[in-house]
């Protein structure tokens, strides 16, 4: 199983930005575009912290990721990152299982320290610095 990771999934980058700021730089930040890939970043490293923007267009696939999580993947866990004007959807997607719903890019130290608390509760003990190099390689992946 791969080390746990942080995968911001979102369009625009704002987010990703905002968190990888405040992140200690062992752990590894993973942007994606869209659920699908973000799915796909997970089933990699399962015991993840997602970051999902929520939009209106996206909210149903938000919901169907959060409630998998529980049965496909539980060491995940997932954050929901907003626009302020969707901020009546908070509690929500708080009760499909988000750990934490925010708004505002100012809370991106915030969202960084509960990512790097995630990481170590849940990190794989190391083997050695080649079979993590070897872990970390996109062909690996492929393989």
């Amino acid at each position: 199983m791969k080390r746990p990771r942080v995968i911001v999934c979102e369009q625009t980058g704002k987010w990703a930005a905002a968190i990888a700021r405040h992140l200690p730089s062992a752990i590894r930040l993973r942007q994606t575009r869209g659920l699908r890939e973000c799915a796909g970043e997970l089933a990699l490293a399962p015991c993840s912290l997602l970051a999902l923007e929520l939009t209106l267009e996206n909210l149903a696939g938000v919901l169907a990721l959060l409630g998998d999580l529980d049965q496909k993947f539980p060491l995940a866990r997932a954050i929901v990152v907003a626009e302020r004007r969707l901020a009546a959807y908070k509690w929500l997607l708080r009760e499909a299982g988000a750990v934490h719903f925010t708004t505002s890019p100012r809370e991106s130290r915030c969202l960084a320290g509960m990512a790097s608390r995630h990481v170590d509760r849940t990190a794989v003990p190391m083997t050695d610095l080649a079979t993590e190099i070897w872990d970390e390689l996109p062909w690996n992946e492929v393989a």
